[in-house]
């Protein structure tokens, strides 16, 4: 099982990414304005041009 970003996972493209690939892999999703709730998605809130260093060290594997 692999570990999967996805940026923008509150975008159309974002989302059906995520539900494709939830079933299969660890997905993590990022969403900067809009907040969305998405099963078996682990979703934060990041400002990816500003928050990636925080990214990387506060998310913790399962």
């Amino acid at each position: 099982m692999m570990i999967i970003l996805i940026t923008g996972v509150s975008s159309s493209p974002g989302y059906k990414t995520a539900i494709s690939l939830a079933n299969k892999h660890e997905v993590v999703g990022t969403y900067n304005e809009h907040p969305i709730n998405i099963p078996g998605v682990t979703v934060v809130k990041a400002d990816i041009t500003r928050d990636s260093a925080r990214l990387i060290t506060d998310y913790s594997l399962t």
